[in-house]
């Protein structure tokens, strides 16, 4: 797994580099950097390639004045990894305002709707497990 994982890294930094303005192909292809450098994570503990994954979802965002809900959304999962490494509740709830963003910014129509719906039911729910306060829950 690890094989195809750097493999898909290398790809989607070769496309960055070919990539000439900054617009909407390197928000793209940089939000999709970080997601691969965070399953990298998952494997390999690399704190590097966390963080890394962190300013790349930034930038994404960064480029699209903050109106993607994708975007948005693998930010809030970058900081929820992050704070499953250092406990710092602080990118948990970073993680919840972003993740809330990506609803707000959703059509109620919008195919995407339940699964950003479902990504702040899950920062809620790790931050009720943490703290033990309802008001998470509602």
């Amino acid at each position: 797994m690890l094989v195809h994982l750097d493999a898909s890294v290398l790809a989607t930094k070769q496309a960055i580099d070919a990539i000439t303005d900054d617009g909407a192909a390197l928000a793209n292809c940089s939000n999709t950097l970080s997601y691969w450098l965070q399953n990298r994570f998952m494997v390999t503990e690399d704190d590097a390639g966390r963080e890394k994954a962190i300013q790349l979802s930034q930038k994404a965002i960064e480029l699209t004045s903050a109106c993607n809900a994708r975007y948005l959304s693998n930010l809030a999962a970058s900081l929820k990894i992050r704070f499953s490494v250092t406990g710092e509740l602080k990118n948990l709830e970073d993680g919840i305002v972003l993740a809330k963003q990506a609803v707000s910014v959703t059509e109620s129509d919008d195919p995407e709707l339940p699964k950003c719906l479902n990504n702040l039911g899950n920062h809620l729910s790790n931050k009720h497990l943490v703290t033990g306060s309802l008001e998470d829950l509602e």
